[in-house]
């Protein structure tokens, strides 16, 4: 790994300790093999967050809709299950500018209430309401975070979004 990157990396404050990003970051042979290989979620949505990866509040929301779908698997209630799936609906209706405030209410209430049962819920009611999409991506995963699998599949998500070239540009604003 190049010096830049691991200074860009220290300076937006990466995690530094046994089993946190920045020694794996350290041990990959380029910046772009890190990008394409990790298998963090949350770490690729940190750092797009923490570069300025110039993401629209519609791609944030579209990507927390998708993490929380992956997430709702692991409800283990049908009915909180169909609630979950009701408000990931109308969170990605609200994206893309065709939920209603009624409808986001209506959604947030009954997520909340589901949420007892599933993180999932919660946080898909989040990503309809949420007036940082940033946030509302990053609590979608964090619905996910003790399933290393999912961690994987939410950051292939991000890379089918986000192309290593937006990355590049963002990082190569940061100053160090």
């Amino acid at each position: 790994m190049d010096n830049r990157s691991i200074e860009i990396l220290k300076g937006l404050r990466a995690c530094d300790g046994p089993g946190d990003a920045l020694p794996w970051v350290m041990a990959q042979s380029d910046a772009r093999t890190a990008w394409n290989t990790c298998e963090r979620g949350d770490w690729l949505i940190w750092l797009l967050h923490n570069a300025g990866v110039p993401l629209t509040d519609r791609e944030w929301r579209l990507l927390a809709c998708d993490f929380a779908e992956d997430a709702v698997q692991f409800a283990r209630d049908e009915w909180v299950q169909s609630v979950c799936e009701g408000a990931i609906e109308v969170a990605r209706r609200f994206a893309i500018g065709e939920a209603s405030d009624e409808e986001r209410r209506e959604a947030r209430a009954y997520a909340a209430y589901a949420a007892y049962a599933a993180y999932a819920a919660a946080y898909a009611a989040y990503a309809a309401y949420a007036a940082y999409a940033a946030y509302a991506a990053a609590y979608a995963a964090y619905a996910a975070y003790a399933h290393s699998k999912t961690r994987a599949r939410q950051a292939d998500m991000i890379r089918a979004v986000v192309p290593w070239s937006m990355v590049r540009r963002a990082l190569a604003k940061v100053t160090v």
